[in-house]
């Protein structure tokens, strides 16, 4: 019985010698980026943005023993393994000999990482005004407290671009009446390879003309994306002038301005108005002839409520015509009759034709077209028919009398 004890505890300080010279089960680290990101996309010169960057470990980073005791001999071990220690996260800046795209500020407080988990640091990086178009490489460094583990050293790429947003005319004419409202496109232009937002297109509002809506608004453009806005132009005077859009859009959290000009020539050509087809010149006193209009609506919109009304001392019927909405370059037959019982003899009269129309809410009136018409006497005209049958009479007998003479003279000889 002596002789088993014995050997049992021979074989305990066997074990506990043995486990003095076995190496301690060691993890090394594998601190790496797992992944990065920055909003927005690509920065303007100027421009801030956040960087993501997410540090994972890969493996174990350390060990730790614990060791379990009985009558002062070490009778079991036990290893974990516990995270790395990260004491400082921090970028060196990157640029064009003359400026630099830099953080704006670094990660000092020490952070431990699990092993098999991840963690995110959040950086606000700067693009310097004036700093070139390009790709730059920044280097995240990432120092871990423990002096036996190497330090992680990673570029990464951030790009800078100053193309911005372009605002291009479309279907705009060489002249606008200053009668009515005028409809104007322009097409939105992202000529960025990144997305951007909260556009805005305001025009100024000037002595010579407004615009309306007063601003349009589009909430994104992709990369590379257009889109048309419009607007609708209501002159106030007449001449050349220059005309602005004030174009401001988001990239990222950065705001940007853009001012575009556009030259603008206002006259006062009409682009409704009547085409006369048949109107008479002459009219006897209490005749009655029909006037033949078309009405034309040569603007590029569509207009309502649209009516003529014939002005003359005339008696003219009807003495209106509604017609209601016309199409852009659409065109509307309409008809009247004139009489002139009520009107002077000898006498010449205008006629006017005013047309009136609504468009954006507001009515406008104009008189594009005047003609006239002579009031004829009718007892003057029955005169003048019964002293040209008496002159064709006399000529007649005259003629006559001349065979008659000549055939006698014959005879006779």
């Amino acid at each position: 019985m002596k002789r088993k004890i014995t050997r049992i505890g021979y074989i305990i300080m066997l074990l506990c010698l043995i486990s003095t010279f076995i190496p301690l089960i060691q993890a090394n680290p594998s601190i790496y980026i797992s992944s990065y990101s920055l909003a927005p996309e690509i920065l303007h010169p100027g421009d801030v943005g956040l960087l993501s960057i997410t540090i994972s470990n890969g493996e174990t980073t350390s060990t730790k023993t614990d060791t379990d005791y009985i009558n002062s001999l070490p009778v079991d071990q036990t290893t974990k393994t516990v995270g790395a220690v990260i004491e400082n996260v921090y970028i060196n800046s990157d640029g064009d000999g003359s400026y630099d795209v830099k953080a704006i500020e670094n990660y000092e407080d020490p952070v431990e990482i699990a092993p098999g988990s991840s963690i995110t640091f959040e950086f606000i990086i700067r693009a310097e005004d004036n700093i070139s178009n390009g790709i730059y490489t920044p280097i995240v460094h990432i120092k871990l407290e423990s002096n036996s583990y190497h330090n992680v050293k990673v570029p990464i790429t951030i790009t800078v671009s100053d193309e911005t947003i372009d605002v291009i005319p479309q279907n705009i004419p060489s002249s606008i009446s200053s009668i009515g409202a005028t409809d104007l496109s322009f097409l939105l232009v992202n000529n960025r390879d990144n997305n951007i937002t909260n556009i805005q297109i305001i025009p100024d509002q000037t002595n010579h003309s407004v615009f309306t809506p007063s601003k349009q608004f589009v909430s994104s453009l992709s990369e590379l994306e257009t889109e048309t806005v419009h607007f609708s132009l209501i002159p106030k005077n007449t001449g050349e002038y220059m005309f602005s859009l004030n174009c401001t859009y988001k990239n990222g959290e950065n705001t940007h301005f853009k001012r575009f000009s556009f030259p603008l020539n206002l006259t006062s050509f009409y682009e409704v108005y009547p085409i006369i087809y048949s109107s008479p010149e002459t009219i006897e006193k209490g005749e009655t002839k029909e006037i033949r209009l078309k009405i034309y609506n040569a603007k590029n919109d569509e207009i309502n409520a649209v009516r003529i009304k014939p002005i003359t001392e005339a008696q003219i019927t009807p003495n209106e015509y509604f017609i209601g909405s016309m199409n852009a370059d659409d065109l509307y037959a309409v008809t009247f009759d004139i009489s002139t019982g009520n009107l002077s003899e000898n006498q010449t009269y205008p006629i006017s034709y005013e047309i009136t129309f609504k468009q954006d809410n507001n009515v406008y009136s104009n008189i594009p077209v005047t003609s006239s018409i002579t009031v004829k006497s009718t007892e003057k005209s029955n005169g003048t028919e019964y002293i040209i049958a008496i002159i064709g009479f006399i000529i007649l007998v005259g003629i006559l009398f001349i065979i008659f003479y000549l055939r006698k003279k014959r005879g006779s000889a």
